[in-house]
């Protein structure tokens, strides 16, 4: 189980037309909440990095410890770096005030860039459930809304990786 409270966003995604931007400034303050639109899960999602190297420790040892698979060859070649992790599916319990205060998220870790993906996932739309680890839109759909931390997130059962480290 994983508690997050403070965070700084990098970049979010609120559409699949627009394109990632690794060039923006990182905010002087931790933020307080994500915010997702409607689309699938690899395309809409929240860019967010660790304001403390104590926090980005914790987020690795966190997917090393529930068995989150690192990126490898059989996504699209890829070569294996054991500092990014492929994408699963999370349960997440959601601070007051959310859109929703508990449910799903799609998420994973890249530690050589501090990134932390999230999108929210609605659960109505079962495209999710389909284990894939290749770098591919999983399919599956966003629930919108804002979602406020801290969060806590427990890696869901039976296991779902979900679209490799596709986040388009």
């Amino acid at each position: 189980m994983l508690k997050v409270s403070m965070i700084v966003c990098i970049s979010g995604r609120s559409s699949a037309s627009q394109k990632q931007n690794h060039g923006v400034s990182i905010p002087p303050n931790p933020i307080t909440f994500i915010t997702n639109s409607a689309g699938t899960i690899g395309n809409n999602y929240s860019n967010v990095y660790a304001v403390n190297p104590t926090i980005a420790q914790d987020l690795f040892a966190f997917f090393r410890s529930v068995g989150a698979y690192t990126q490898n060859q059989e996504n699209s070649g890829d070569s294996y770096d054991v500092n990014r992790f492929n994408a699963y599916i999370f349960n997440v319990t959601w601070a007051a005030g959310s859109t929703v205060t508990s449910g799903l998220v799609r998420m994973s870790y890249d530690s050589n860039y501090g990134s932390l993906y999230i999108s929210t996932v609605d659960p109505t739309n079962t495209a999710y459930e389909t284990s894939n680890p290749s770098n591919v839109d999983p399919g599956g759909a966003t629930i919108p809304g804002t979602f406020n931390f801290p969060a806590t997130f427990t890696l869901r059962t039976p296991v779902i990786q979900s679209g490799g480290t596709y986040w388009c």
